[in-house]
């Protein structure tokens, strides 16, 4: 992971476990931009699948299917193309996502808030009030 990170320029992560829960895991907002312009232009199916609200799936260990609900904020908003939640006790409320602004893709990074869902919505709105489009 820290080799695919470094390849794609997020220079100042470093990833002690692949879940992403580790509390030694360090990242800035500047390494989450890098990988959801790497997502977004590489790999824009798994941006696709964070915009679904549920979907269906069947474990390998069994014959069961389960739907499964997406919990993302955004999931069900017009505007957004995609993205990604994380919380820990440590990092506190984390988000990285896109969103169609106008005639433009605007990414969003939030790190170490209390509200992400709120910080998300001002930083919209202000880039809405902040500029002539």
């Amino acid at each position: 992971l820290n080799k695919k990170a470094a390849e794609i320029g997020m220079r100042d992560t470093i990833l002690n476990d692949s879940s992403g829960l580790a509390d030694t895991n360090l990242t800035s907002a500047e390494d989450m931009l890098s990988l959801i312009e790497y997502v977004y232009e590489k790999h824009p199916e798994i941006l696709n699948w964070t915009r679904l609200t549920n979907y269906l799936v069947q474990p390998t260990n069994t014959t069961e299917s389960r739907t499964i609900q997406n919990i993302h904020p955004f999931a069900d908003d017009k505007f957004f193309l995609g993205g990604k939640t994380g919380t820990s006790e440590a990092a506190g409320q984390n988000m990285v996502a896109v969103f169609s602004f106008k005639d433009f893709r605007i990414a969003v990074v939030v790190l170490g808030s209390p509200d992400r869902v709120k910080e998300t919505r001002n930083i919209l709105t202000w880039i809405g009030e902040a500029y002539n489009w």
